[in-house]
Order: C-alpha cells, then structure tokens, then sequence
C-alpha cells in the first residue's frame, strides 16, 4: 500500500499536454536544501511533485506559472547548546517547501513537428 504514490509518480513523471493555446505538465521533482536551510536539514529529499501552465502568446512566445511541493526531513540525535544548558534527544525535523513562480518562454523554429529548442525565465 505505501509504494502506490510512488509507482504513480514514476508513471507520470514529466506527463504533460499540449493544445494549440496552453501547454500543461506534472512533474516529479527531487532536491536539496542550501543556505540556512541546510543548516536545519542536509538530507537530500526525493519527494515532491510540480505542476506548470503556459499560455501560449504569440508562435514563439508563452507566459505562465509553476508551483511545487518538496517535502524535507531528517532525523539527528544533534546536541543543541544553549547559554548555560545542552539539550539532547532524538529530533524528526520537517520543511515543506512551495515554491511559486511566474515565467516566460521563447521558442526557437516555427515547425511544430520538429524538436523546438526554447529559453525560459521564472520569477518567484
């Protein structure tokens, strides 16, 4: 029963849909703390899923949005020394990161039976 999610996730991967006007797509998507973060969690985490809409503009060009869902965690035993005491015990520590962003595209070709190469921006 708990391997269900991740055999869906492994079949629709990159799914994704096209229409002459919208493109949509899923994604399965894995990942890593940095910064400050990583100072809380440095497990790398292989949960967490995506989803994106473009609306198509122009022949070469979209605009849209992405939204994600990672989900961190780890387990440490790690001493935590305040002024005058230490604490210790077995710590679970969570971060569930959603990550929103804007973007633009721009498609390279106009043939739409061919590969078309494209340059993207995301703004959070």
């Amino acid at each position: 029963m708990k391997y269900i999610l991740p055999v869906i996730l492994i079949l629709f991967m990159a799914m994704s849909a096209f229409s002459q006007e919208i493109f949509t797509g899923i994604s399965y998507n894995m990942g890593t703390t940095v910064s400050d973060t990583r100072d809380f969690i440095t497990d790398y985490s292989w949960r967490g899923f995506g989803f994106e809409f473009r609306n198509y503009r122009s022949n070469n060009v979209s605009i849209g949005f992405s939204a994600s869902w990672n989900i961190f965690d780890q387990k440490t035993n790690e001493i935590i020394e305040l002024e005058q005491a230490a604490v210790s015990g077995t710590q679970i520590r969570y971060f569930n990161a959603f990550p929103l962003m804007l973007n633009a595209h721009y498609y390279i070709g106009n043939n739409y039976d061919q590969v078309r190469p494209f340059v993207g921006l995301n703004y959070p």
